[in-house]
């Protein structure tokens, strides 16, 4: 899909293939309006299915939560179709941040591209079945422990003709 259709224009984002990964390059400082921006290209470039994926964050000069938020969404994308997906990140401040947010155990980040094109999980059809039976097995008691990303939120409906909101008389 990459290889086809170049990557809209974005200064926060570029996208690429090397090596059979889709590389996700992102720029600059990602906070909340860098995510808006990025979110329907990061969806556009996460939805193959068995996708091998590298996040390179290695031009980001800043990220806050809204960065984490977008890469906690690409994991959930790139692992629900099960996919891989790397992380580069060589900044010391990112690092940490990850760490406090406990998201290392999630994302194994590396130091550099080359370390995450090594990287290259091949998982046969029945392995991914015993790994979701193993996953379901576990109760949810066990799961309040285990490092992962939070879901990601869901966009807010807007009541629509038929659903109206009730407001008490005053």
């Amino acid at each position: 899909m990459l290889q086809d259709t170049p990557t809209p224009f974005t200064r926060h984002l570029s996208t690429y293939r090397i090596q059979g990964h889709n590389v996700l390059e992102l720029r600059g400082e990602i906070d909340l309006a860098a995510a808006i921006e990025i979110t329907p290209l990061l969806d556009a470039a996460t939805a193959a299915p068995e996708l091998l994926a590298v996040i390179d964050l290695t031009p980001v000069t800043f990220l806050d939560c809204s960065g984490l938020t977008l890469l906690c969404r690409a994991h959930h994308r790139v692992t629900a179709r099960h996919g891989n997906l790397k992380l580069v990140c060589p900044h010391p401040q990112t690092l940490r941040l990850l760490r406090m947010t406990r998201l290392t155990d999630t994302f194994h980040p590396v130091p550099t591209l080359n370390q995450a094109l090594r990287y290259r999980i091949h998982r046969r059809a029945d392995q991914r079945d015993t790994e979701q039976q193993e996953t379901t097995r576990h109760s949810p008691q066990s799961n309040r422990n285990m490092t992962a990303c939070p879901e990601p939120p869901q966009p807010p409906t807007t009541p629509g003709p038929q659903q109206t909101e009730q407001r008490p008389a005053a």
